[in-house]
């Protein structure tokens, strides 16, 4: 299984190429706050094939994501698997995204409040 913690880390993405949460995945991690780009991750998500389930989190500080949902360029990769405008993760808020890139949008999709969890409910998968 996979447990992840709280860290200094501002995005966690996990991918699971076979597209379900079984013991063959990949993480990533970035402690960029105001990124605007984020190669490995923006990589690592351009490199994932249609049916891989990707998963990306900004947990414990945020995403801190710099500029607008229009110019940063690891949200324009995050769209590719369903992120929206509407939840632009600029501040310390909690996020979570999981989805496919060959999907026309997200599984979960959620921007929370500062100190809130945010559950992705299993029966979604």
């Amino acid at each position: 299984g996979l447990t992840l913690t709280v860290s200094s880390y501002y995005q966690w993405l996990c991918i699971w190429p076979s597209g379900v949460m079984d013991d063959t995945y990949s993480i990533y991690t970035s402690g960029s706050s105001n990124a605007n780009s984020v190669p490995a991750l923006q990589n690592a998500i351009a490199a994932a094939s249609d049916q891989a389930l990707i998963v990306l989190m900004c947990p414990y500080n945020g995403c801190y994501l710099s500029g607008t949902a229009s110019s940063n360029v690891l949200f324009q990769s995050m769209k590719l698997f369903g992120a929206t405008e509407d939840k632009f993760p600029t501040t310390n808020k909690p996020y979570l995204l999981i989805g496919r890139k060959g999907d026309a949008k997200a599984i979960v999709n959620e921007l929370s409040d500062y100190g809130t969890c945010i559950e992705g409910k299993a029966s979604v998968f």
